[in-house]
């Protein structure tokens, strides 16, 4: 199901009516997106899983941080996963296809023993898991241990937008259309999404489109550093390395 929304109120909360100039804020807004912030740079503060996972490793390149519960459970298969020098070594396999059907025999026995809740979203698709972007896939995993792992993932996200005249003050809107994700959906079942997203500032976006969102607005000038008192914050976030 689609839904088309004025761009003005994608923070309906805070929001100025027109599209016109920069959009106003009020606090129910600045609120909102600090929550976003809050849970985009998490990553970044100590006792979050970047300063207390282990480095996955592959062949001397690091390709995923795993958290120390996963590690755990990786570690009961020496055969695959090896902690060395406080890194995860993956040494389960010489090549893309024999590392994958290695990965993929401990991760459908931690699935059956139930060890690890996430993998009960069970997706049967397969994710590259590549060092960088553009390079070389060195094997394929489960999408839904991808977080388990901490594997870099990569998306496109694409928005659609239309202006459309008011005939009553002769001034163009500007209207996006969203897309709602299915109930049934394994993650962020019935959020508004980017066109396969009251709306930003108010938790019915799925995370990451939300701030895709974000972006548009940037990029549209409707978010101004003049009048946006978050908008380093959210420059920030938006740009932070991985």
């Amino acid at each position: 199901m689609s839904e088309l929304e004025p761009v003005s109120q994608l923070g309906r909360d805070g929001m100025a009516a027109g599209t016109a100039g920069c959009l106003g804020r009020s606090s129910g807004w600045i609120a909102a997106i600090r929550r976003l912030l809050q849970q985009f740079g998490s990553a970044q503060r100590p006792g979050s899983s970047s300063f207390q996972g282990l480095p996955l490793v592959i062949e001397g390149q690091q390709v995923g941080l795993v958290g120390p519960a996963v590690a755990r459970e990786l570690q009961a298969f020496p055969d695959v996963f090896v902690e060395v020098a406080g890194r995860l070594e993956l040494r389960g396999g010489r090549c893309p296809k024999e590392r994958t059907e290695a990965v993929a025999k401990v991760l459908a026995q931690l699935r059956a023993e139930g060890c690890l809740v996430r993998l009960a979203r069970w997706r049967d698709e397969a994710y590259e898991v590549r060092p960088s972007f553009g390079a070389p896939a060195l094997l394929n995993v489960e999408r839904a241990a991808a977080p388990l792992l901490g594997i870099l993932q990569f998306g496109a996200h694409l928005n659609a937008f239309v202006h459309r005249q008011d005939d009553g003050t002769g001034s163009r809107q500007m209207l996006m259309w969203l897309a709602r994700r299915s109930p049934h959906k394994a993650t962020y079942p019935g959020l508004l999404d980017n066109l396969v997203k009251e709306a930003v500032s108010s938790g019915s976006f799925k995370p990451n489109c939300a701030l895709v969102v974000i972006d548009f607005l940037f990029r549209h000038g409707l978010l101004h550093p003049d009048q946006e008192p978050l908008y380093p914050e959210l420059m920030a976030v938006m740009h932070q390395s991985l």
